[in-house]
Order: structure tokens, then C-alpha cells, then sequence
């Protein structure tokens, strides 16, 4: 982008963001700026150049902004602005931003100068600036703002229930605006004993709907595909009638989503019968009355369900409907030559004086070597790999097979080959039919050189399980036999690791020994008897390698799903405007 920047000494690690589409040049700078906020890093403008810096300290230092300058445009660079109220209390619309976005983007609130201070990227502030518009009306004066998060009934339902109890208990001063989107209330009351009121009728209401009638729904998926959705689904609910039809789980398109809504018949939407129907067409019969039909050409799902259902599978969907994590595999494949300290293998406590790889010694406390080498080892480093080979190549010669840089999708075999393929002998016949037999060889052909196959699957608490299978094999003469076939020699290791996400973790113990006799001498003279010693000399020579994978995997975030929390906030807030249900 040719913008020249700098960065803070407390930021270090990497960052990886991938872009499905082509973007401007603000865009871009947008989208690195998100991925930078996933790791709590943020770009601070410093004139014409940038800034790389621990988000807490941009905070502290960067500059006073206009709010009216953050929504007229798109600069980038983490901003912080002062906020006026005109009605509503500054700590009550902080507490209603942070439960609904939970970000930490409000800095500061004061009541007595009806000041709220925001601190965040620039599509960060005018999300906020637009939400706190939205609550910074007169009806919102003096009042307290809360937001409920509901779990088991739609927002909707609640809202109208609450709308009916208040009028009959007469409160007064309350104000209850449904977000579907984000399935919750915003909630204002004049009175703190007003608001507890509220808040213990919403726990009330928030309770499964036990209307059983049946309606239509429509669910436009975000990032799968409605065929996958339905097959999960089915798995749970399937009453093992009209079979489990979804098993072509594939990557869908990315598109917007509607919140689903009932349909009726007339609008053409049912899928009748498992068994006809249309091209493109499926449904499969699941418990509990449910219907979920499939058309694959539009990537809609129409689900036909008890209201007392829906809202579970509603909840089920959006769960499972979100974009397929990726995993960033890097690797270094390194020969180190066993020699002096790293004779019996290599000790990675000894390769960095200062103790940051962080490594376990091979040796006892008593100075005998541990009974598990020269086998196969597992040592888990800091997390830089180029520093683990600076070091290792300060104590001894290494030579770097390979370092590549695989990308995967979560629980997705990897796969890289980097070499030549060998032909070998596996049988020979001889035609003995004819007069002159003829020797007829089968041959398959072989795979050598590097090849690392990594599957990564990424837990719950961003840790990453990897399956890992690495060879490094190469041709050699045959001598065990008269076979005119080539030899494969074969190193290999497999294992299952539990890897934090950006750690580094040696694999060795994969030691080789290659020896080799040499006999020179004059010609002639040499093959004397006795006296051919005279005039040549004998030379054996030895080498030890240790083949080590050094393997990191970083888990590649989507900086677009964690703004859309957000989005659905704005879009429900301009919805609610919109159709007047805001008190006036």
C-alpha cells in the first residue's frame, strides 16, 4: 500500500487475514485493521505514517477526534472521540453499548458533563455513533437503559407478553423494543424499582413457547451450505423416516441473512413429500412434527415447525452456521549434523543459553542420558521458529530439507509432496511360451523426497489438536540383492499433538547414520600381495543426522464475523426506528 509505519516493541507475533475479493485501498487497510483488533493490536496515525501498537496504549495516546469527522470518512488508525448526550445518561448508554456489543470501547462516562468517550477503529466508532444516535433521544432522559439477552423465547413474543403485564400493573415511564436479530430488549425505565420489576418479568417470559400450530419458516444461511445445515440437523432430529438424505456437506457461498420468518402457503414456499418434488429439491421428516426442506439453487433452507420448536432451532443454526475456520501450518524440516555436544541427539535446553526455547534436556540429573533417546522426541519451543534455527545453526552445521507454509480448513487434511517419484520393481515374469523366453517386469512408481501431511483441529478454547505425518526418503543402490531395483530409504514420524495457537513444537529423534569405505592407491601395485599395503591407503568415514520438524499453526480468525454482532445491532436499531416502535 505504500504507507510507511512503525512498530511498537510490545507488539510481536503474526497476523494472517485472507481476502476472497478485490478491495480499495481503504477497504484494505479496514480489513487488516480488524485483523489486528482480533489480536488486541491497533494502528495509531502519526501524521502521514502508521503505527503498530498494544491497543491499551493507544488508548492512552491517541489523539481527541471529532465525531463528525469519524463518520464523514475512512482514513484507518485507531481513533478516540467525546461523545455529547443531548437526553440520555452517559453511564446508562454505556452499559446498554457494552452489554449489547460486548466491546471495550467505551473509555469513559460522565453524568454531570453528559460525556461518553469512545476509542476504536473507524467502522469500530460509527457502529457506536450511530447506535448511540438511536438511544440518545428525549424519551430516553433520566431514564435507565438496560439490555436482556433472551434464550429461549423470541424476542417478539416477550416484548408483546411485557407490553400487556405493564399496562394491566399500570407502570409507567417504561419502554421495551424488541431486537430480533440479536434476539434481545432494550429496556428503559424512569425508576431503578421499575426496572428490577421488568427485568424479573423477562426472566419470567423468557420460557419455551408451548404453541404447538405449525408454520413455515425461512432460513437463508450465512456461510454453509442449506444442504450440510439440513444433514446435521437430520443426524439429531431424524426419526428414521425418509432417510438421511444430506450428506454432500459442502462449503456455500457466503450471502446475507434474513431473520427466518413464518411463510404461509400461499407464498409457494412449502416442499411437500420426501419423496417428490422438485429439481434441486429435498426434505427430510424429523421429530416433533418438524419439516426441513432444502432448495439448493437459491441455498434456502424452509423449515416447517411448532413455534414451541423453532426457537431452539433457530438458536441450533446459528450455531452452526458460521464460517469454516482456517489454519496457517508452518514448518521448517531441518537435517542437524550429530557432532561434539549433540553426539547422542539434539538437546534443545543447550542450543539457547538464555532459556527462551524453553526446551527439555535429553540428560538425567545425574549426567546419564535420559533412556528415551536417541528416539523419538517431542519438545515443545517459544514461538518463533526462525529464532529456533538461528540458534541451532549457532551450535551446529544444519542444512533446512524444507520450510513450507500451508493453509487448511479446520479438520481438513494438508498435504505437501516435494520430490520425484521412483520407479520399482514388484515382480518379474518370463514368458516361457515361446522360444525365446522374455522377461516381463512390473513397476510401480514410488513416492520420495519430503512429504508432510497435517490434519489441525481447532478446540474450543483455541487450542489446536494436530495430527501430523512427515517423510523424508531418497533412492540408493540396492545391495541386499540382485534386484536391479533402486532401494527407498525412509524416515518417518507421526504423532498428536495439543498445540496453543502461534507455539512452536520440535519433533525429532530421527537419527541416521551413513557410513562409507574408501580404498585408494597406485594402480597396479596396489593389488599386489603383501605388498600392495605399501602403496594404498584405507579411509572409512561416518555421519550422524537427526531430521527435526520444527511445526507452528496459527489459527487464521475471520475479522468479518467479529464485527457482525454489530451489523445485526445497527440493523435491528434502524428496523425498530423505522417502524415506529420506539417510544416518542
Amino acid at each position: 500500500m505504500g504507507v510507511p509505519y512503525t512498530v511498537d516493541p510490545g507488539v510481536t507475533g503474526k497476523v494472517s487475514f485472507r481476502i476472497d475479493r478485490r478491495l480499495t485501498r481503504a477497504q484494505l487497510l479496514e480489513a487488516f485493521e480488524a485483523a489486528l483488533a482480533v489480536n488486541d493490536v491497533a494502528l495509531l496515525r502519526q501524521g502521514d505514517s502508521l503505527v503498530l501498537a498494544p491497543r491499551d496504549k493507544a488508548r492512552s495516546s491517541a489523539a481527541l477526534r471529532d465525531p463528525g469527522a469519524i463518520s464523514g470518512g475512512r482514513r484507518g488508525g485507531y481513533d478516540v472521540v467525546a461523545v455529547p448526550l443531548s437526553f440520555s445518561t452517559p453511564t446508562e448508554v454505556a452499559k446498554a453499548l457494552e452489554a449489547m456489543t460486548g466491546s471495550k470501547a467505551v473509555l469513559y462516562s460522565n453524568d454531570k458533563l453528559g460525556l461518553i468517550v469512545l476509542g476504536g477503529s473507524g467502522s469500530e466508532l460509527q457502529s457506536l455513533l450511530e447506535t448511540i444516535k438511536i438511544l440518545d433521544r428525549n424519551v430516553f432522559e433520566g431514564a435507565r437503559i438496560r439490555w436482556f439477552d433472551l434464550h429461549q423465547a423470541a424476542a417478539s413474543t416477550v416484548s408483546a407478553d411485557l407490553a400487556k403485564i405493564l399496562s394491566t400493573a399500570g407502570v409507567q415511564g417504561v419502554s421495551v423494543s424488541p431486537l430480533s436479530r440479536l434476539n434481545g430488549l432494550i429496556v428503559s425505565a424512569r425508576t431503578e424499582t421499575a426496572m428490577n420489576e421488568v427485568a424479573g418479568w423477562i426472566v419470567r417470559l423468557d420460557t419455551p413457547s408451548r404453541d404447538l400450530s405449525t408454520q413455515l419458516y425461512v432460513y437463508r444461511p450465512r456461510s454453509a451450505s442449506a444442504g450440510s445445515l439440513a444433514a446435521t440437523l437430520s443426524q439429531v432430529l431424524s426419526t428414521g423416516q425418509g432417510g438421511g438424505g444430506y450428506n454432500d456437506r459442502q462449503s456455500g457461498r457466503e450471502t446475507s441473512r434474513t431473520d427466518a420468518v413464518p411463510v404461509t402457503k400461499d407464498d409457494g414456499a412449502t416442499s411437500s413429500g420426501g419423496e417428490g418434488g422438485s429439481e434441486g429439491q429435498s426434505e427430510q421428516k424429523l421429530e416433533d412434527g418438524v419439516r426441513i426442506g432444502v432448495d439448493r439453487d437459491s441455498n434456502t433452507l424452509i423449515i416447517r415447525a411448532p413455534a414451541a420448536r423453532w426457537m431452539s432451532l433457530q438458536q441450533t443454526l446459528a450455531e452452526i452456521d458460521r464460517p469454516p475456520s482456517q489454519v496457517m501450518i508452518e514448518a521448517s524440516i531441518i537435517e542437524v549434523s550429530l557432532t561434539n555436544d549433540f553426539r547422542f541427539g539434539v538437546d534443545w535446553s543447550a542450543v539457547s543459553g538464555n532459556g527462551k526455547l524453553g526446551g527439555n534436556s535429553v540428560y538425567t540429573d545425574n549426567g546419564v542420558i535420559g533412556p528415551k533417546f536417541p528416539g523419538f522426541s517431542i519438545t515443545y519451543l517459544g514461538g518463533d521458529i526462525d529464532a529456533a534455527i538461528n540458534a541451532l545453526g549457532s551450535r551446529t552445521a544444519i542444512d533446512v530439507v524444507s520450510a513450507p507454509k500451508l493453509i487448511t480448513l479446520d479438520n481438513h487434511k494438508a498435504r505437501l509432496q516435494i520430490g520425484d517419484q521412483v520407479p520399482i520393481v514388484t515382480q518379474t515374469a518370463t514368458d516361457t511360451t515361446t522360444s525365446s523366453p522374455a522377461i516381463v517386469n512390473t513397476v510401480e512408481y514410488r513416492d520420495t523426497g519430503v512429504i508432510l501431511e497435517v490434519t489441525p483441529r481447532i478446540s474450543g478454547d483455541d487450542k489446536v489438536v494436530v495430527d501430523i505425518a512427515q517423510e523424508v526418503s531418497g533412492v540408493a543402490k540396492t545391495v541386499t540383492s540382485g534386484i536391479d531395483s533402486p532401494t527407498i530409504q525412509q524416515r518417518k514420524l507421526s504423532s498428536t499433538l495439543v498445540l496453543q495457537d502461534g507455539a512452536v513444537v520440535a519433533l525429532g529423534g530421527l537419527i541416521s547414520h551413513r557410513r562409507s569405505d574408501s580404498d585408494s592407491g597406485v594402480p597396479g601395485l596396489k593389488d599386489v600381495k603383501l605388498l600392495g599395503n605399501l602403496f594404498k591407503s584405507k579411509s572409512k568415514e561416518g555421519a550422524r543426522t537427526e531430521l527435526v520438524v520444527l511445526l507452528t499453526v496459527r489459527i487464521m480468525r475471520d475479522p468479518a464475523a467479529s464485527g457482525l454482532m454489530t451489523r445485526d445491532l445497527l440493523a435491528d436499531m434502524r428496523e425498530i426506528e423505522s417502524r415506529g416502535l420506539l417510544p416518542h
